[in-house]
């Protein structure tokens, strides 16, 4: 099955926090990039969350991506993540995932 958004309003938002995050982020410029900076996510010192994010979820070669992104699934993810000291949980096409 291929799940698509096209738009935001197809977001379903649980809570105050995540449509606050929207709010925030929906009228932020969003371009595509064929590859993820590592000397970018360094200096903001997030390459360490991006690391463990992506091990946990299987995806240690998401590195090598070389496709473009979906605008509303990235705000969908970018606003349901939730990070905690034992796991991480975020959604996705309103269905929730949870990584230790």
């Amino acid at each position: 099955m291929v799940r698509v958004l096209t738009n935001v309003n197809q977001i379903v938002w649980q809570n105050r926090r995540e449509r606050e995050a929207l709010r925030m982020i929906t009228d932020r410029n969003f371009l595509h990039t064929r590859r993820i900076d590592p000397d970018l996510l360094n200096s903001t010192g997030i390459i360490t969350d991006f690391q463990f994010i992506f091990r946990a979820l299987g995806w240690e070669n998401a590195w090598r991506v070389n496709e473009d992104g979906c605008k509303e699934l990235i705000i969908e993810i970018l606003c349901t993540l939730q990070l905690f000291s034992s796991h991480c949980m975020f959604r996705m096409f309103n269905e929730e995932f949870s990584y230790t």
